[in-house]
């Protein structure tokens, strides 16, 4: 299946663009992953090779 991981890094906390995109990319057989608003890059970074998209 196809994989889609979403993030607002840093102090953004803007997300209700990201989680329009991924509610779509999920109708469209998207495996889609939110981590959520202002996620640091160490989390980001462990969870794209955790999750693999």
């Amino acid at each position: 299946m196809k994989k889609i991981l979403g993030a607002c890094v840093g102090s953004c906390v803007h997300v209700a663009g990201i989680l329009n995109f991924l509610n779509l990319a999920s109708k469209y057989d998207y495996s889609t992953k939110f981590l959520g608003s202002a996620c640091t890059i160490d989390r980001l970074k462990k969870e794209i090779e955790k999750y693999n998209p």
